[in-house]
């Protein structure tokens, strides 16, 4: 979520509220609702939703499987998990939403991912891919790095939602007009 659509929705927030100062915290989203729990955070933008917080889904990612363009499936439309059995697979860390869901769907299909480089950095994955160094499920870029291609994946709904939740303290009255902005203006619309 680094890059696109947050940058984006706080830039826009910026442009209509300049004069307010935000404090800006990425990590992992397990991490962001306990920041939520302690009273660290006011708000957090979450992938999956937390079971236990307030929060209002914003949108829904569509996965999708990356591979470089020299891949022998660069070429196709679309793609079936099972297609994938004899794939490297380049993979978040267990403790992340989007391994866990590839591990999950994959054993679906019939196997298990086999996974050769862990990282966390979504941007960082694409670049491995380009250098043809395995394929990975990831969400759908706004902005493909040249030399990958997505593929979207048959048989689905291969997604994951992404959510605004709240600290369970009494909001801000800077949380309130932020959480009220993203939730007008919507993650996707903030351009």
């Amino acid at each position: 979520m680094g890059s696109g659509a947050v940058p984006d929705l706080l830039a826009a927030f910026r442009r209509e509220h300049p004069g307010f100062l935000l404090q800006l915290q990425q990590a992992h989203g397990s991490a962001l609702s306990e920041d939520l729990k302690s009273g660290i955070l006011d708000l957090a933008i979450t992938i999956p939703p937390p079971t236990d917080l307030h929060h209002t889904i914003l949108a829904t990612q569509e996965i999708c499987l990356v591979v470089s363009d020299g891949h022998t499936l660069a070429r196709a439309s679309t793609v079936q998990l099972a297609e994938l059995r004899a794939e490297t697979f380049i993979a978040n860390p267990l403790s992340y939403n989007l391994r866990q869901l590839t591990e999950q769907w994959c054993q679906q299909a019939g196997y298990e991912p086999n996974v050769t480089v862990e990282i966390t950095e979504f941007a960082t994955i694409r670049e491995l891919i380009q250098r043809d160094l395995g394929v990975a499920l990831l969400p759908r870029s706004e902005r493909p790095l040249p030399g990958t291609v997505e593929i979207s994946l048959q048989n689905g709904p291969y997604t994951r939602d992404i959510s605004l939740a709240w600290a369970t303290s009494r909001p801000t009255a800077v949380a309130k007009r932020f959480a009220n902005f993203i939730l007008k203006v919507g993650i996707a619309q903030a351009r």
